[in-house]
């Protein structure tokens, strides 16, 4: 039985939703752990300002994996702000040298933008 086109583009739009949840959770891990490694071996006051911005990511990812799994009418916002803090977040852990949070972070902005991308204001 073939599937009416609007059919697939629903189920390939749901299937895109449920990857950026994954990969936002999954950051938000990253971001936590890179901070926590920090933390335990101290540093300058660039430093703090690293693991405060690591966190915020971390948090921002939290947020938007809310309010896409819950569906929420405001996601589009959400998921737009939180793909610009990834795409930050993952330039700054490439500056430093923290391959996989900058990898992590790089993969969720991409997958939040097309995800804001898929709601018309």
């Amino acid at each position: 039985m073939q599937q009416h086109p609007e059919n697939q583009s629903n189920q390939m739009a749901q299937n895109e939703m449920q990857q950026a949840i994954q990969n936002t959770l999954s950051c938000s891990a990253t971001c936590i752990q890179a901070a926590r490694n920090i933390q335990r071996t101290g540093g300058d006051r660039s430093r703090q300002d690293h693991i405060h911005m690591l966190e915020d990511c971390a948090d921002m990812c939290q947020t938007a994996a809310h309010f896409m799994q819950h569906s929420s009418l405001l996601y589009g916002y959400v998921t737009r702000a939180a793909a610009h803090v990834t795409l930050h977040c993952g330039e700054e852990c490439d500056r430093v040298g923290e391959t996989a949070c900058a990898y992590a972070c790089k993969d969720t902005a991409q997958a939040l933008d097309y995800v804001s991308k898929l709601v018309s204001y």
